[in-house]
């Protein structure tokens, strides 16, 4: 249950993490800083399989904008 988490300052921006009870968001080269907080609300406001709600998490994300290089 313990979780920890390193963004590194020599990352390429955006980059960042969030982490909660159990779970941890990382994210590196986004295109703006509120991709890894959607997914990590996405992952603790969805319900069902583990599988079900990582999906809803990497949606989020792409919701939010995504990854700079593209999906």
């Amino acid at each position: 249950g313990k979780v920890a988490v390193h963004t590194g300052q020599r990352c390429i921006q955006h980059a960042g993490h969030e982490s909660g009870e159990g779970f941890s968001v990382q994210a590196n080269m986004m295109i703006n800083p509120s991709v890894w907080p959607a997914m990590a609300n996405a992952f603790r406001n969805s319900s069902g399989s583990l599988a079900e709600r990582l999906l809803s998490s990497l949606d989020a994300g792409q919701a939010a904008g995504g990854d700079i290089r593209g999906m």
